[in-house]
């Protein structure tokens, strides 16, 4: 007893799917019917000029859904090789600098920064380490020297400042500036 409770929700939904479904072929044979008759009850004319605005319509939509993206992604694409192009001609005149920056760099950032400061004739007073950075201070440097220096450990090593602060002094361009300083 209770199986044929069970099936009862199955058995009605099997049936009430086969009637969606013959209703639904009933609609579409009556829709083709229809479709039929008003096309023959069309002049040869009319029939003509339909058939030119289809073909119109097939072409329009053709080119808005299939032509018109995929020149779009064409032309993204040249842009993106372009710029590739660009990049990779840099790279190769850049060459000589990178390989002459990466044997620049032997020990670690503190030492690197150290050694270009003695040879650029600047003491550092205080020098610590943070993570990835290097904090540095510089009491009674020349301004000119300290910019100098700055560029030269961009230009020769690799290494930019992320933070500064420069203090002037009373005798005229000699400063006191503390810096991070971090690897490229």
């Amino acid at each position: 007893m209770r199986f044929d409770v069970a099936m009862r929700p199955a058995v009605r939904l099997r049936e009430q799917a086969s009637g969606f479904a013959a209703a639904q072929a009933e609609r579409s044979t009556v829709l083709r019917a229809a479709a039929a008759q008003w096309w023959d009850d069309r002049t040869s004319r009319e029939r003509w000029l339909l058939g030119v605005l289809a073909a119109v319509a097939i072409v329009a939509g053709l080119d808005r859904l299939v032509w018109h993206p995929l020149d779009t992604a064409r032309t993204t694409a040249l842009a993106e090789i372009a710029r590739d192009d660009r990049i990779a001609a840099q790279l190769r005149v850049a060459g000589p600098d990178v390989a002459r920056i990466a044997a620049a760099r032997t020990g670690t950032l503190s030492t690197l920064v150290t050694d270009r400061a003695a040879k650029a004739g600047l003491t550092i007073a205080r020098i610590e380490p943070q993570g990835a950075n290097v904090a540095v201070s510089l009491d009674g440097v020349g301004f000119d020297a300290l910019v100098d220096w700055f560029a030269a450990l961009d230009r020769d090593a690799g290494v930019s400042v992320v933070d500064l602060k420069v203090d002037r002094r009373p005798d005229p361009g000699i400063v006191n500036a503390e810096a991070t300083l971090t690897e490229r």
